[in-house]
């Protein structure tokens, strides 16, 4: 999706001159649905979350545009695609592979196992209890095929007592 994303707004750039917003982007995630019907497969929130993330990666470049934030450093390899630093970039599907449910409420936790929509029940092995409440869940698959959940939480933390 991220990538999909990616070529609408640069082909739309090319031909109007401007830029999709983060909005017109996601509606036009129906049109996309009805021509593939396979993407009903997975969540929406999950197909939503990935051009939200993308449009972070436009506005992180063009804050290093406007000099809002630091250059990054140059790259340890040749560029390819011609883009400056900083430019969101196609992803690989050979890569790490992630996605986020950003409404956690979404998901339940029973013993051992946890409940993903659209996936269903899925056993688990936590790591450590969950502390706090849970407000975004990723699921990320590594190169060698094992897959990762990692919670977001928001906990009541005291604060910290400055040093004598």
């Amino acid at each position: 999706m991220y990538n999909w994303g990616l070529t609408l707004r640069e082909e739309h750039y090319q031909q109007k001159g401007k830029g999709l917003s983060k909005n017109e982007t996601i509606q036009r995630l129906p049109v996309l649905k009805a021509e593939k019907p396979w993407l009903y497969e997975a969540d929406s929130q999950a197909w939503q979350q990935a051009l939200i993330d993308l449009d972070e990666a436009y506005q992180h470049y063009f804050d290093i545009c406007a000099g809002k934030r630091p250059k990054p450093p140059p790259a340890t390899k040749p560029i390819k695609d011609g883009q400056p630093p900083g430019y969101p970039r196609f992803t690989s599907k050979h890569n790490r592979q992630s996605y986020r449910y950003p409404q956690a409420r979404r998901i339940a936790i029973s013993g051992q196992r946890i409940r993903l929509p659209k996936v269903g029940w899925v056993k688990t092995v936590f790591h450590r209890p969950l502390q706090g409440k849970a407000t975004n869940v990723t699921v990320s698959k590594t190169k060698t095929g094992k897959y990762n959940v990692s919670f977001q939480v928001e906990m009541e933390r005291p604060d910290p007592q400055p040093k004598a």
